[in-house]
């Protein structure tokens, strides 16, 4: 943020997106700051619901986010993920250019999916089998510096048995459900634990 009428748009943004119904609602913060610290070319979240995290990462407009998600009416902890009108309006009502919304299950995505990836939220079917797949399918494209976002680690037993099992530098917020952290760059995970708390 260069300049006052940057730092002002930016907070008048935070206004649209914080109402967005989502229970990754308290890990705004941490996006913003993740984003900052990063500076990512590519972002890509597998399973976009309302938005939320989609639009959060994408906001300081730094790198470009691809949200991935079928948006074909499977049933979400918030409703139908038919949702695809409701994020392109958000979309447009911010302004955005960063991010791009594919409509595709995470598999047929990954097959014709090339580039590095350097931050990656799962964040779709909760079933044990379902995360490790993506993980196992998406973590392979993230960069050493990269970091893997896991959403509903708390809340989820199948998400909070495959985190467990990773064997990766993590950490694990504990409150909105639960984010895993997860990157290979071990400094990284440190430098998050100094600066956030409610962290196991």
């Amino acid at each position: 943020m260069s300049n006052y009428l940057e730092l002002k748009n930016y907070f008048e943004k935070q206004k649209i997106i914080l109402p967005i119904l989502s229970a990754w609602s308290g890990h705004f913060d941490f996006s913003q700051w993740l984003v900052f610290e990063l500076e990512p070319n590519i972002m890509v979240e597998l399973g976009v619901d309302y938005g939320f995290s989609s639009l959060s990462l994408a906001l300081p407009g730094i790198g470009h986010v691809y949200g991935i998600d079928c948006f074909d009416g499977s049933a979400t902890a918030f409703g139908r993920t038919d949702t695809l009108d409701f994020v392109r309006s958000k979309i447009s009502e911010l302004g955005l250019s960063n991010i791009t919304l594919v409509q595709s299950y995470f598999d047929p995505a990954a097959l014709i999916w090339s580039r590095p990836i350097d931050i990656l939220h799962i964040d779709g079917t909760h079933t044990y089998n379902a995360v490790k797949n993506d993980f196992d399918t998406w973590s392979k494209f993230v960069t050493e510096r990269g970091v893997i976002l896991l959403h509903d680690t708390v809340s989820n037993d199948g998400v909070k048995q495959f985190f467990s099992e990773i064997s990766l530098p993590k950490l694990n917020f504990l409150h909105s459900a639960g984010l895993g952290v997860v990157s290979r760059d071990a400094s990284l995970i440190d430098k998050i634990k100094q600066n956030f708390g409610q962290i196991e």
